[in-house]
């Protein structure tokens, strides 16, 4: 799937049939000449894109008319309104998604989580954008499967930071925290920078059972569905807790 650039394409459908207005009237220059060459282009790159096959092939013939020496203006207006009748005709064999204005960031933001955390996890980079543009088109379930792999890659860097071992894949959630408690515990605290160690430690341990909590599932495997509500409680519990490894890896 990808984006379309919907608005754009609108108006430069209409000026094309301002365009042909101005070829019947012959109220052409270089400069009307020129707009409407970038127009055809632009409908010509779109039909491309599309996979649309007839729409392509006639702003192809109309785009090179435009560059010959043998152009006639009195030949433009209808060449131009074909176009048009054949972009609507074949467009109708096809199905648009639309992503609200509210849940757009979440499609187009190819680090959701932000650049930091995506330059240190770079490992769990593709699952975090598409956990996000899973929620920009209402697949929550999806959502938190992507979540899910992202989490085994920060959850690994906190097991490493204390020298724990255990599987995210198949380790219960209270296995994980018992273990990464007992560790943090054990860790020193004889100098300042031991002490802050372990402090950072603790708030990651307590923004790990925040997303233990949210995630509904006894196993870092998300449950068999999830909903709007469900689906951004975990993205915005998991983005805080791998914002927070930061301070700690």
């Amino acid at each position: 799937m990808r984006g379309f650039p919907m608005t754009k394409f609108l108006k430069v459908s209409v000026m094309l049939e301002k365009d042909a207005a101005y070829a019947d009237a012959r109220k052409w220059s270089d400069h009307q000449h020129h707009l409407t060459g970038k127009r055809v282009s632009y409908i010509l790159s779109q039909a491309i894109n599309s996979g649309l096959l007839v729409t392509t092939d006639e702003a192809a013939r109309l785009y090179t008319q435009f560059n010959s020496q043998n152009f006639k203006v009195q030949d433009a207006g209808g060449a131009i309104r074909h176009l048009r009748q054949t972009l609507a005709s074949e467009m109708q064999h096809l199905t648009y998604f639309e992503v609200t204005r509210d849940r757009a960031p979440f499609y187009s933001n190819p680090e959701p989580f932000g650049p930091k955390v995506a330059k240190k996890y770079h490992k769990a980079s593709y699952d975090i954008e598409q956990a996000s543009r899973c929620y920009a088109l209402d697949r929550y379930t999806a959502t938190v499967f992507h979540l899910m792999r992202a989490m085994e890659v920060s959850v690994r860097a906190l097991a490493r930071k204390l020298k724990v071992t255990f599987d995210p894949r198949t380790a219960s959630w209270g296995e994980v925290l018992r273990l990464i408690d007992t560790a943090m515990k054990a860790l020193p605290r004889a100098t300042v920078k031991e002490q802050a160690l372990k402090d950072k430690c603790a708030e990651a341990y307590t923004l790990l059972f925040h997303v233990k909590n949210v995630w509904r599932n006894e196993t870092m495997h998300p449950k068999k569905k999830y909903d709007d509500t469900e689906a951004i409680e975990i993205f915005n519990a998991v983005k805080s807790f791998m914002n927070y490894m930061l301070k700690v890896t």
